[in-house]
């Protein structure tokens, strides 16, 4: 720690504290393709042995998406709100800080997110 202070909510939003913050996290959801992510080969395993399917093989059928891909491909007339419904109640599992993946049943393909 460098130092400890107060931010005003002006200065978090003039400043884009939280949009920087996030844009790191929206970066793999949204603009980086599942094959092109650095997943350690324990999360892969764990990939493979929560989904029954591996990592590189989810990627090589194209039933692996991130989120802009799965809108663009898979379900583009669905809502926003019902894929977060969706993507929620399907079988989830952590790949790295702020990173998770899931598995749409009816959809039958992973979501990063």
């Amino acid at each position: 720690i460098k130092s400890e202070g107060v931010l005003s909510s002006d200065k978090i939003k003039k400043d884009g504290i939280i949009d920087a913050h996030y844009a790191a996290l929206a970066a793999s959801a949204v603009k980086t393709s599942p094959g092109d992510l650095a997943i350690t080969p324990e999360k892969k395993a764990e990939f493979k042995d929560k989904y029954g399917k591996g990592w590189e093989e989810a990627v090589a059928d194209s039933s692996l998406f991130n989120l802009a891909q799965l809108q663009a491909k898979v379900v583009p007339d669905m809502s926003v709100a019902d894929i977060e419904t969706k993507w929620r109640a399907g079988t989830t599992m952590k790949l790295a800080p702020g990173l998770y993946v899931s598995k749409m049943e009816e959809e039958k393909v992973f979501v990063i997110n």
